[in-house]
């Protein structure tokens, strides 16, 4: 279960995200689409940094598992 509620994001002065709620039920999937710059990788990081935080607007059950592949690679020489 994924529970956000009142989640606003910001970068740079810029509002990506704006008091946004959603619920995501046990054994829901759910995969992040939109142009760049919209805030996908931002609102997952968010979810995988604040979840199970104290007064976090992003609630996360013990038992759920958050599948990511990283936005860039890092160098090989």
């Amino acid at each position: 279960m994924l529970q956000i509620d009142g989640l606003t994001l910001r970068i740079a002065g810029r509002t990506l995200i704006d008091d946004a709620s959603a619920f995501l039920a046990e054994g829901g999937k759910v995969g992040f689409v939109g142009r760049n710059g919209a805030g996908k990788s931002t609102l997952m990081l968010a979810i995988i940094d604040e979840a199970g935080r104290p007064g976090s607007a992003i609630k996360i059950s013990a038992r759920a598992r958050i599948v990511h592949v990283a936005q860039e690679i890092a160098a090989s020489s």
